[in-house]
């Protein structure tokens, strides 16, 4: 799970795990971390496909 800063994606993360979920993480401090990093961060609407869950 991703926020920008990670509380919101914390609480999802949390709630997902309450709820029978194991395979959840959280990217604690966000999208704001992890541009911080230096991680790659891509701006823009995103590319037919892009993000579609295998089905």
């Amino acid at each position: 799970m991703i926020c920008e800063s990670g509380g919101r994606s914390a609480q999802a993360t949390a709630f997902l795990l309450a709820n029978g979920w194991q395979d959840v993480t959280n990217v604690m401090g966000g999208t704001l971390a992890w541009e911080r990093a230096g991680l790659p961060v891509r701006y823009g609407p995103p590319e037919p496909g892009e993000g579609d869950l295998p089905g």
